[in-house]
């Protein structure tokens, strides 16, 4: 069985979702081109429309909070844009090398074989997961505005950003900042979410690592008794794999700890914006972007604690070896 299937196939909606954006970082014959410098001008104007509405609205305290309120998902995508134009050759390298571990142990023993079943079923679960979110936020952005036409009789817009040079002053601009605000939506989270995605994959091969360091060091036990020099080359290998294991978290630390801190620090801040808003205004945006940001929060928290749980772990297998 081709257990690196479902790692293919996550990667391949990441490399396909990045060559739109002109980002494919993994291709080893990336150069910037006009849909990069695109990308980075639409994220750089999507952050100089909130300084503007900021501006704008100075005077009115509430449309002020709301902005602050979805202020941190156009700062959020400069970070990760950030993220991946810094380290772009590290991440493809970490990537590669979680390929190379799939091809080097799916011709190995059962125990092995067993490691990379569950984690390929971990990564297809946690794509559909993101998948399913991503799909959540856009019925969200997309519904809101009718339901509060329809029903609320009011216009109002999940983002209470305004576009430079460009107030809502009749119906027409009104349809024109929902068409925005939903091509916006698209092309935001998806690079948002891709990131996120990729983040995933990493932190999900972290138990693949450390099951095979476990399964290698119990193929050395059952070695007691061989001839020294085979006993030697497999302690070989095991302290080889433990020590990629080690520079493997580090990568994957010195990739995304700058988006691990402002991802939880902004989703924090916009969480108790949004609770505010909630108790003191009816503005209905804050219900969808205070479930949103405490989505956030968790994820982040519960792949923090995965890391931990592997690195004790991994010490506990290392120094249960006698």
């Amino acid at each position: 069985m081709n257990h690196s299937r479902n790692f293919e196939v996550g990667m391949q909606i990441v490399y396909r979702i990045f060559t739109i954006f002109g980002l494919n970082i993994f291709d080893p014959t990336y150069k910037v081109t006009w849909r990069t410098l695109c990308c980075i001008g639409l994220a750089l104007f999507g952050n100089l429309n909130v300084f503007y509405t900021l501006f704008s609205h100075r005077n009115n305290f509430m449309m002020t909070l709301r902005c602050l309120c979805a202020a941190p998902e156009a700062f959020q995508g400069v970070v990760k844009l950030f993220t991946i134009m810094k380290h772009g050759k590290m991440m493809a390298s970490t990537i590669d090398f979680v390929r190379s571990v799939y091809r080097k142990n799916e011709q190995g023993g059962s125990g092995r074989l067993k490691v990379l079943e569950d984690c390929s079923a971990k990564l297809a679960y946690g794509v559909k997961i993101v998948i399913i979110i991503f799909i959540l936020i856009l019925t969200l952005v997309a519904v809101y505005p009718v339901y509060s036409i329809l029903v609320l009789g009011k216009r109002e817009l999940f983002f209470e950003i305004l576009i430079v040079g460009y107030p809502v002053k009749n119906l027409a601009d009104y349809i024109f900042y929902l068409i925005v605000q939903m091509l916006e939506t698209i092309f935001a989270f998806t690079g948002n979410n891709t990131c996120d995605l990729v983040l995933c994959i990493l932190i999900i091969h972290i138990s693949l690592l450390v099951g095979i360091f476990k399964e290698a060091l119990n193929e050395t036990k059952k070695l007691i008794g061989s001839e020294s020099h085979v006993i030697r080359r497999s302690l070989r290998n095991c302290i080889l794999m433990h020590q990629d294991l080690i520079n493997y978290i580090s990568a994957v630390n010195g990739i995304y700890s700058t988006t691990f801190f402002y991802q939880t620090a902004t989703a924090s801040l916009s969480l108790a914006l949004n609770c505010f808003c909630i108790v003191k205004t009816d503005w209905l945006g804050a219900y969808g972007f205070a479930v949103f940001s405490l989505m956030k929060i968790f994820t982040f928290c519960i792949l923090g604690t995965f890391v931990e749980i592997m690195v004790s772990s991994n010490k506990t297998i290392s120094f249960a070896v006698q």
